[in-house]
């Protein structure tokens, strides 16, 4: 008859009732719903209140970027948002333990490469990720027997070896991708970086001492540090000593030029009267060689592709002399004057700079025979130079130059190489 029933909670405190009387959660806890009839029959039911979830918003690294050799190992931490995200939880995985291992944070080189480390949080599949580039452990500087000159710094050292016909520089640096530049022949701005829309006069092309001149008393060269520079052309002008105006648009024989991790001129549209070849420096400090092809989507992914591998600088020329430790034969019996280029490891460089003519073979054998790794045939001919430049010096020093006994006679460049004291 009466089917009225009344319901309470045994601890308020816990559980409480709304205006609706919903049951709502006031605290973590248990407690008991009272179900009582009207003639005092009673029923209870348990209620367990659990604490809010709060999930998670994001999670980050402490470095998006981690450098280390073989061998090295590192800690990087994980941040979950918010702080007081219920479930905070999180995985680590490297996309390539053969390279990079991580646990805990733990991250350890194993080989050279790169590999990405992800943390994943276990509620809601935030990620963050960091990418580890692993370099080989410091080599020794190569010290030849005797040298003609050298210096003998603690990050930078070269050795100028005399060999008759032809000098051999053998140079060690321990951060060769911050420590191997170039230099611009633009006699108005050097050290600027130039786009197409700002040569409006053409540019003026100089010997290589006076461009490491210019650029010491600029500061770009650090008058306490040691260098040493060379010719390189990085891109030259076809059928004509003295630039027009737009030489990088009309008479360029490179479809690229990266000056200091900047595109200066890319025209993947272009397929004729081009050198394809661009020897550059990539971000890890390694000489790498990348064939543009001839059509607008090989040099697109070119161009791409160096981007990943932020190269800094870039020169054109040819040929390639040698690829992974193998002699690439270039054929020609042509005799000149001739500038080179050669790595040996992550720390060691060689230039060889002729006095007199050999076959582009000839730098090739040279360099296999020093256990090069990587060779390019550089800009030679009558542009072929070398100078030297000692801590405190203001001026650099002639030591190879084609056209001239002084570098005021040398023939003028558009672009050279340098490398200098860390």
């Amino acid at each position: 008859t009466n089917k009225n029933i009344n319901i309470s909670t045994e601890d308020k405190n816990i559980v409480a009732f709304d205006q609706e009387r919903n049951i709502v959660g006031v605290k973590k806890g248990t407690t008991n719903i009272v179900l009582k009839s009207n003639n005092g029959i009673e029923e209870k039911i348990e209620i367990t209140v659990k604490e809010k979830e709060i999930p998670v918003s994001s999670v980050s690294l402490s470095k998006k970027n981690l450098s280390l050799k073989i061998g090295e190992s590192e800690t990087i931490t994980a941040n979950v948002k918010p702080t007081n995200a219920t479930h905070k939880e999180i995985t680590w995985a490297s996309s390539d333990n053969s390279i990079a291992t991580v646990k805990d944070g733990k991250i350890t080189a194993i080989k050279e490469g790169t590999a990405t480390i992800t943390v994943t949080t276990k509620e809601g599949n935030k990620t963050a990720t960091c990418k580890v580039t692993v370099k080989a452990k410091q080599t020794s500087p190569i010290v030849p027997a005797s040298s003609t000159y050298k210096y003998e710094g603690s990050t930078f050292k070269y050795y100028v070896v005399n060999k008759g016909s032809y000098y051999l520089t053998y140079i060690w640096m321990v951060d060769s991708a911050n420590q191997i530049k170039k230099l611009e022949a633009n006699t108005a701005k050097y050290g600027k970086v130039l786009k197409d829309s700002e040569i409006t006069g053409g540019l003026n092309r100089t010997p290589v001492g006076e461009m490491m001149n210019s650029y010491i008393s600029k500061g770009l060269i650090p008058a306490n540090k040691a260098a040493i520079g060379y010719n390189a052309s990085g891109f030259y002008v076809q059928g004509a000593w003295n630039p027009p105006s737009a030489y990088y648009n009309n008479r360029s024989s490179s479809w690229l030029v990266i000056t200091d991790g900047i595109i200066t001129r890319s025209r993947t549209d272009d397929n004729t009267n081009t050198n394809s070849l661009m020897v550059a420096i990539d971000g890890d400090g390694n000489l790498k060689v990348y064939d543009g092809g001839i059509s607008k989507a090989d040099r697109e992914k070119t161009v791409s592709q160096m981007k990943a591998d932020n190269v800094r600088n870039t020169w054109s020329f040819a040929p390639l002399l040698i690829s992974n430790g193998q002699r690439k034969p270039w054929g020609s019996k042509e005799s000149a004057k001739r500038q080179g280029i050669c790595q040996v490891n992550a720390n060691n460089y060689i230039m060889l700079t002729t006095t007199g003519s050999m076959k582009i073979d000839d730098v090739g054998d040279i360099f296999a025979t020093l256990g090069c790794k990587t060779a390019f045939n550089l800009d030679g001919g009558g542009s072929t130079s070398l100078f030297i430049k000692n801590p405190g010096a203001t001026t650099a020093t002639k030591i190879v130059c084609s056209d001239g006994s002084t570098h005021t006679a040398c023939r003028s460049i558009i672009e050279g190489i340098y490398f200098v004291e860390k």
